[in-house]
């Protein structure tokens, strides 16, 4: 696979929560990775606007089932109990703890497409993490 990465300077000393985008790359080599395609492309950058931190990857992998998207929708709406999707259930806990109920985690995927996992959160300081 290869990769992009889009860290503007301006970004650099934002306060952005540890270990948010790891297990989502991660995901995407572990999760995405094709062997039908010839190459995956993996997308993950961070950006500032609106008053608000952008985080995203997007990989060009095999693509999430929808029933599997689903239950991850449901992960990321509201508690649930530990069975599977660590990664994405912890950092929507630690993002609602961050934040309350001011953050966005949106996951979308289409089968032999891959996957786009979009983040965002207030740049003022939340509580926590120092």
């Amino acid at each position: 696979f290869d990769y992009t990465l889009d860290f503007p300077e301006e970004v650099m000393d934002l306060r952005i929560p540890k270990l948010l985008m790891q297990p989502l790359v991660e995901n995407c080599v572990v999760h995405g990775i094709d062997s039908s395609k010839s190459k995956m492309h993996i997308d993950a950058g961070i950006k500032s606007m609106d008053g608000h931190i952008h985080i995203y990857v997007n990989d060009t992998g095999k693509g999430i089932p929808p029933e599997v998207l689903e239950k991850l929708a449901g992960l990321v709406g509201e508690d649930t109990a530990p069975t599977s999707h660590f990664a994405m259930r912890n950092i929507n806990e630690r993002l609602r703890f961050l934040f309350g109920d001011d953050y966005r985690f949106d996951i979308s995927s289409a089968l032999g497409s891959g996957t786009k996992i979009e983040i965002s959160f207030p740049l003022s300081p939340y509580k926590g993490e120092e």
